[in-house]
């Protein structure tokens, strides 16, 4: 199964930030493997662990606090010049983030982003999985702050956008204060833009039905190039969610934004199923965490969504041609 990737352009920003305070970069690509032609190419799209591995190198090498908020300082509308512009030129806000969604893919094959009704109004959630270092997590709502207020008069923290981070509050504020004009709230139920009603029907200042028939078009040639990659987004979503309820095909299908039975032709023309992928996701997880880990066998099963240890033996059998205590015992 093909690995999840970014788009070089998400890593850009960074490059710019360590460069900034003086720090060289290439020394870091060279540690994970990346040519420096590779990551000239604005078009490039690296494996997700490659980025992953980049980001921690560049947030040990960096003496700043709260790095991703400095990245996102450098983040340029050019570097995603076709969501950005297509959202600036929607007739309000509420069609401007849903072309925001429907476009993620230019960004990474991971789908993170979807809205939520909430009590408190309409939130554009980023959902967090284990694998997200924090410093992602706000180069990512740094950023598209910075895109709500280029494309519109919405100001977070002042009737528009109010910024929510599920963890809990730094013991240095100051890089949020100043980059968000006051505290986020921490300790939230979730993490993303939370906008009221109101100020998603309000019309966009620059409204344009030309710009955005011209974008809309760009990149409907890029979600074709990335429908192979579906199967990787399908299993993205899911290991963050093996712990708990079962997520099905329906689910996921709307978190992805297509119906169900476009998510079945689409994994269907990539070779496999749903379940396949599920099933996948399982062995692969489990593998790792008997090989990796301390934890017993019944806490990985547990881990998978299995509450019947014999119901994850009897998988594992299946999987491996071995039981998880006869695997372990031959690692």
């Amino acid at each position: 199964m093909s690995e999840a990737k970014v788009s070089i352009r998400l890593l850009l920003p960074f490059r710019e930030a360590l460069e900034a305070e003086g720090v060289a970069f290439e020394p870091l690509l060279a540690k994970v493997g990346i040519p420096p032609a590779t990551f000239g190419n604005p078009e490039a799209r690296i494996r997700r662990m490659q980025a992953g591995h980049l980001i921690y190198l560049a947030e040990a090498a960096s003496s700043l606090p709260a790095l991703g908020l400095r990245a996102a300082c450098h983040y340029d509308a050019a570097q995603f010049h076709e969501v950005e512009y297509l959202a600036a030129s929607s007739e309000d806000g509420e069609t401007a983030v849903e072309s925001v969604l429907r476009y993620q893919q230019v960004f990474s094959d991971a789908h993170n982003l979807s809205v939520e009704t909430r009590p408190e109004g309409k939130l554009l959630c980023y959902h967090l999985t284990p694998h997200i270092p924090r410093v992602v997590v706000e180069f990512v709502i740094g950023s598209m702050t910075l895109v709500v207020q280029r494309s519109s008069t919405w100001r977070p923290g002042r009737g528009g956008a109010r910024v929510w981070f599920e963890y809990s509050a730094p013991q240095e504020r100051d890089a949020y204060v100043q980059f968000f004009r006051g505290l986020p709230r921490f300790d939230a139920p979730a993490t993303g833009l939370l906008f009221t009603p109101h100020k998603l029907k309000q019309p966009m200042p620059r409204a344009n039905t030309r710009v955005q028939m011209v974008m809309e078009q760009e990149l409907g040639q890029v979600g074709r190039k990335a429908a192979g990659m579906t199967q990787g987004r399908v299993r993205d979503m899911l290991a963050g969610e093996l712990s708990g309820p079962p997520m099905g095909l329906t689910e996921v299908a709307r978190r992805l934004h297509m119906s169900s039975s476009t998510l079945k032709r689409r994994l269907a023309e990539e070779g496999t199923t749903f379940r396949d992928v599920l099933e996948d996701l399982r062995h692969d997880t489990a593998r790792q965490m008997l090989m990796d880990s301390h934890a017993s066998i019944s806490e990985v099963a547990h881990r998978l969504g299995y509450r019947d240890l014999a119901a994850f033996s009897r998988a594992f059998r299946r999987w491996s041609g071995k039981t998880p205590s006869e695997f372990r015992r031959a690692r």
